[in-house]
């Protein structure tokens, strides 16, 4: 009798033709829903005690509302105050924002990578001068705080 190690080991008594074949894979018992281990239903959650009143719920979700808003505007302000192109008089919406601040993006890389360009031609033959590293700037892959890193 052969050990179950051997029946492994042992290959000639497969007909390596048919073994796979269209046949034998169809043969193959697929597993069904009462070989399945069954869930337990879930419990419903405990209503949760609130310890406010409904007014007192509205009126917290009104003031965090109104104060991620004031966030979010003031984040635009900032925005505006950063970019030449925004006027703080000018009616703007979010879009014309986002629109303007690509662009200005968008200029300052080219502008850092002319600017670096002359740099290394007017320095080509002086062999001991390198770019200082904080002056580089490269986006990174990865970005904390939603702001990317300066190596």
């Amino acid at each position: 009798m052969k050990q179950p190690a051997d029946v492994f080991r042992d290959n000639s008594s497969i007909d390596h033709e048919s073994a796979f074949s269209v046949a034998s894979i169809n043969s193959v018992k697929k597993p069904t829903n009462s070989n399945r281990v069954e869930k337990k239903p879930r419990r419903p959650r405990a209503k949760k005690a609130n310890k406010l009143s409904e007014d007192q719920v509205r009126l917290n979700h009104v003031s965090s509302e109104k104060k991620r808003r004031e966030i979010v505007r003031a984040t635009y302000d900032e925005m505006v105050n950063l970019v030449p192109d925004l006027q703080k008089d000018e009616s703007r919406s979010e879009l014309v924002i986002y629109l303007k601040t690509i662009k200005y993006i968008k200029w300052l890389r080219k502008r850092n990578e002319l600017l670096y360009t002359r740099l290394r031609e007017k320095t080509k033959d002086d062999q001991n001068f390198e770019v200082p590293k904080n002056l580089i700037w490269k986006a990174s892959t990865t970005e904390e705080n939603g702001q990317a890193q300066q190596d």
